[in-house]
């Protein structure tokens, strides 16, 4: 019986650890970003509204990217006026859209702060006006 209580306890306190070290946050860039993308056209522009999530590993990662928001947002503002129209209209698109624009914010970080602190990128939103 003293056995069982001691695996027990040992693994409530190895959950607990788990637990503490996984400090996984979301931190949101964007609510509503509109933006025009494409080649600039005189008959039509076109226009994507995305709202930006990131997961960041720990509340200091929280607290870095809420400081560089600014670069960020700049960032995102690059990746999202150089799409092209084709790309925009798939899903593997919006999925290389992603991948693109985490890449970016990554590469950013490491410029930034030497690590790339952020660990995912979600579209909470993703609506494209052609």
């Amino acid at each position: 019986m003293k056995r069982l209580l001691l695996i027990l306890a040992s693994i409530a306190f190895a959950q607990q650890e788990l637990l503490a070290e996984s400090n996984t946050q979301y931190v949101r860039l964007t609510k509503a970003m509109v933006i025009n993308y494409g080649e600039p056209s005189l008959s039509r522009l076109k226009y994507l509204k995305v709202a930006v999530d990131v997961r960041v590993p720990s509340a200091s990662a929280a607290d870095l990217v809420e400081y560089h928001r600014p670069m960020l947002l700049d960032a995102l503002v690059t990746v999202f006026t150089d799409l092209e129209a084709e790309v925009v209209k798939s899903a593997d698109g919006k999925e290389e859209i992603r991948q693109q624009a985490l890449a970016e914010l990554q590469r950013a970080m490491k410029a930034e702060e030497g690590d790339q602190v952020i660990e995912d990128l979600l579209f909470s939103s993703f609506v494209v006006q052609r």
